[in-house]
């Protein structure tokens, strides 16, 4: 499964409810099924596969885009701690 609160963030997306706290205890076919129980109106006709790549497609791409800004961050920082030293 993804990270956590990737995944989470990103399911509320397409559920009209949370995903339960145990989420990743529930077998394959126990999720589908929820998935399918919970899917937000736009997404109703979609089986619990397609949902469930859904949510996978859209927290990857969170986890991209914070790894970027921490990344972004973190040369930024190294930039301004250049221009220090090159000041001092």
């Amino acid at each position: 499964m993804k990270n956590n609160d990737y995944f989470r963030i990103a399911s509320g997306f397409y559920l009209s409810e949370c995903l339960p706290d145990n989420y990743e205890d529930m077998e394959i076919d126990e999720l589908e099924d929820f998935l399918e129980d919970s899917a937000w109106e736009p997404f109703q006709f979609y089986s619990g596969t397609e949902i469930l790549h859904s949510i996978n497609d859209l927290s990857d791409r969170f986890e991209m885009v914070a790894k970027d800004a921490k990344e972004k961050a973190i040369d930024s920082i190294v930039e301004m701690l250049k221009a220090k030293a090159t000041i001092n």
